[in-house]
């Protein structure tokens, strides 16, 4: 306890800022859509105990419920309005979710980027930190709870480790029981965007490891048994969403940035700019009613120093990385293609991106921004990884303090 105390204590007062936040002003307008299905819920449940809402009744109506993929009849909040209000409700869900997620991120941290516990927990506090996460809580998105839970799903799936079945099995388990909750509480959006750092992760994980043919039939394995236990638990719930929704064509074009701004000052704004506010995006095409929780990812300045640093240890090692020319090749094209790629997506055209609005899935998801939050984790892992290699053993403890600490007021501010 005495080793993870301190940052136990930066989460809590994290916590404690980020619900203040919440608190500050009127009520987003998103919680006025889901607020009344919980109360329907509740109604339900009262009257009709365990038995599924397959219907509802009280809306529109008359709506399909089951067949809802933003459906919250399954979820921590609807369990909660039977005891409290809806709001307290809601933070309660946002908080735990919260908590859960530093977890599975503290867990990726030390069991896949090696990193000393102390910077673990940084690692896990700043992408707890992230100003989606509080960016979407603010105008009402709670279907959006589920997403700080995405670290848990690359643990599992870039284990390395040969486990027997019985870990198997146990591990299989957490994954079918934590898809099972993203996908019945009305995350549809959550394994997307986790399939979407799968994607980004990958090559490095393939091109950095020790044996392809071994690194390759362990990530094939883990897709497998994990995949497997996911789909199983949430084939009910898919099968009866696509069977509606398919009735229901939503073909809406990506939105897109004016062509002659800069995506450079697009992502430094987006993510480090102190304080996010509307005049930030007005000259990228944001709507005049203002949309800034759909264009802001703040991340704390500690990532800023940390790729900074990183650029250093690349230009100081330089003769190292390119003494295994292949492996240095490869990295250096799979990282232009992905920033292609993610530059061409924020902007929201592009010959990468274009043919993705007529996709299924993606013909009605037009706020593309949202997979920034997706193609930030590698650069947040990186850049706490550079700064512990550059961190003496003896600072570790200020320097990850000091950082808890900069995360934190910067958030606030």
């Amino acid at each position: 306890m005495r080793l993870h105390g301190p940052f136990v204590i930066l989460l809590a007062v994290f916590l404690g800022v980020f619900l203040w936040g919440l608190n500050v002003g009127i009520l987003g307008h998103d919680y006025f859509y889901f607020f009344p299905t919980l109360l329907e819920g509740k109604w339900h449940f009262m009257r009709q105990g365990i038995s599924m809402l397959y219907y509802s009744p009280h809306f529109c109506g008359g709506l399909p419920a089951y067949a809802n993929p933003q459906s919250l009849y399954y979820s921590l909040p609807q369990l909660l309005v039977l005891f409290l209000d809806l709001w307290t409700a809601a933070q309660v869900t946002i908080i735990s979710s919260m908590i859960l997620g530093y977890v599975g991120w503290y867990r990726y941290g030390r069991d896949l980027v090696s990193l000393h516990r102390s910077w673990a927990h940084v690692l896990a506090l700043i992408i707890t930190a992230h100003g989606f996460h509080f960016m979407h809580m603010i105008p009402g998105h709670i279907v959006f709870h589920s997403m700080p839970l995405l670290g848990w799903y690359l643990w599992l799936v870039f284990d390395r480790k040969q486990r027997g079945k019985k870990e198997m099995l146990g591990r299989a388990a957490w994954c079918a029981l934590l898809t099972g909750y993203v996908v019945y509480s009305g995350g549809f959006l959550t394994p997307i965007m986790g399939a979407f750092a799968f994607l980004i992760f990958l090559p490095f994980e393939l091109i950095f490891a020790t044996s392809l043919k071994q690194r390759v039939m362990t990530l094939a394995r883990n897709c497998a048994v994990y995949g497997s236990a996911a789909t199983a638990i949430a084939i009910s719930k898919v099968v009866a969403v696509f069977s509606f929704v398919r009735y229901f064509p939503r073909e809406i074009p990506f939105e897109r940035l004016y062509e002659e701004t800069s995506m450079l000052k697009f992502l430094l704004l987006s993510h480090f700019g102190f304080p996010q506010k509307n005049d930030f995006y007005w000259e990228f095409g944001m709507p005049k009613w203002g949309a800034v929780h759909e264009y802001s990812f703040l991340l704390s300045p500690v990532v800023l120093v940390g790729l900074l640093l990183l650029l250093f240890l690349a230009w100081k090692k330089i003769d190292v990385i390119f003494a295994h020319k292949v492996k240095a090749v490869i990295t250096i094209v799979v990282a232009v293609i992905l920033h292609t790629f993610i530059l061409q997506l924020t902007r929201g055209y592009g010959w990468m991106v274009t043919p993705m609005e007529s996709w299924p899935i993606f013909s009605g998801l037009h706020v593309n921004m949202r997979w920034l939050y997706a193609f930030s984790f590698p650069a947040i892992v990186a850049a706490t990884w550079a700064l512990q290699s550059c961190t003496r053993d003896q600072w570790v403890r200020i320097a990850t303090i000091g950082s808890g600490v900069v995360t934190i007021l910067a958030f606030f501010f």
